[in-house]
């Protein structure tokens, strides 16, 4: 549970219920936040970058290949 609550995809809802059953340090609480936020800003990059391309590729299908690419030139 505690690497759960430190984890961007299950932070909200298992440090939720390590603050509900138990007592938790205050850092641990800031760093799980910090980590969510961090994890949003990271994957709103990324699902920007793959946007523009489906965008810029529009009637064609974008291949595997193609994404990684505009993700490393961007």
């Amino acid at each position: 549970m505690k690497i759960l609550s430190f984890f961007p995809l299950t932070s909200p809802m298992a440090m939720f219920a390590r603050i509900a059953m138990s007592t938790v340090p205050f850092w641990e609480i800031a760093l799980s936040i910090g980590l969510l936020g961090a994890g949003v800003v990271v994957i709103g990059i990324l699902a920007a970058k793959i946007y523009r391309v489906g965008v810029l590729l529009y009637g064609t299908r974008p291949k595997i290949g193609e994404l990684l690419k505009a993700l490393k030139r961007a």
